[in-house]
């Protein structure tokens, strides 16, 4: 089990993703690859579901936060 039972993930960088986090006393996960259309909107999701979940499954935290910034990442999560 990870020392830190609590995250918060993010596909944005935001200072009130950070600023929260800090305040749960959550580790922080900033995922960001760039946006560019349409087919790269959809690369993007997949990669970035991917590393979500590879995190998740690592990590096995108790407690998952996320900004919900993504449909895609509530989702996933």
């Amino acid at each position: 089990m990870s020392i830190h039972e609590t995250i918060w993930i993010t596909w944005e960088k935001q200072r009130r993703s950070i600023e929260l986090a800090k305040a749960f006393a959550a580790k922080l996960y900033v995922f960001i690859l760039p946006e560019e259309g349409f087919l790269n909107s959809f690369y993007r999701y997949c990669l970035l579901s991917l590393k979500t979940t590879r995190t998740i499954v690592r990590i096995k935290p108790r407690v998952v936060f996320s900004q919900n910034t993504s449909i895609i990442l509530a989702s996933l999560l």
